[in-house]
Order: C-alpha cells, then sequence, then structure tokens
C-alpha cells in the first residue's frame, strides 16, 4: 500500500502515454513533444506493480493519448489486468474515429 504525507492512500495513477498534441493550449504547453519510450507490455508491468501496491484506478494522459498509434493496445493490456477504474483524458478531437476500439479494449470512460 502506497501513502500520501498525512497517512492518505494513494489509489490513483496518471499514465503520460505522449507528449504530442495537435492543439497549442496556454495552459498546457503540451504542443509538440514525443510519445513515451514505453511500450504497451511497459505500461501493463507498471498498472501490473501499481495494483499490487493498491492503486485501483487509473487514468491515461499526455499530450492527446489518442494520438499514439498503439494507445488500444495500451487500454487492452492494462484493462486484462482488472483495475477498478480505468480512463481516458483526452481533448476529444480524435474520439469519434477510436471510441468504439478504445471501448473493445477495455476502457471504461
Amino acid at each position: 500500500m502506497l501513502e500520501a504525507p498525512g497517512g492518505r492512500r494513494i489509489r490513483y495513477l496518471r499514465l503520460s502515454v505522449t507528449g504530442r498534441c495537435q492543439l497549442r493550449c496556454v495552459y498546457c504547453g503540451e504542443a509538440g513533444g514525443s510519445d513515451s519510450p514505453l511500450s504497451p507490455s511497459d505500461f501493463r508491468k507498471l498498472a501490473e506493480v501499481a495494483l499490487s501496491l493498491g492503486i485501483y484506478k487509473f487514468r491515461i494522459t499526455g499530450g492527446e493519448p489518442l494520438l499514439r498509434e498503439d494507445l488500444p493496445e495500451i487500454v487492452g493490456r492494462i484493462s486484462e489486468l482488472g483495475p477498478g477504474d480505468l480512463s481516458l483524458t483526452t481533448n476529444g478531437i480524435e474520439l469519434s474515429d477510436s471510441a468504439r476500439e478504445l471501448r473493445r479494449a477495455g476502457l471504461g470512460r
């Protein structure tokens, strides 16, 4: 079990899969960038370790995670482990093209 200062249990992990984004929002600053050097298998290993430490909520973030071509595979690898919650933060520009595939891969929201 992981604890934050003050004894609060850590149950949530953000996984940044890319630094790329097609927008140039002032508050974010993620324009340009590159993909994480981690493979879908690496993200699965991270999720396995996190689950063993009591973390059960995962949020996939970026930049814009939908720009990563292997995102459905990443989602599938994590989903196979049975996390309590698997979600995605996106700007939504590419979502209509990939929503069904991501849902089939195991994305919750």
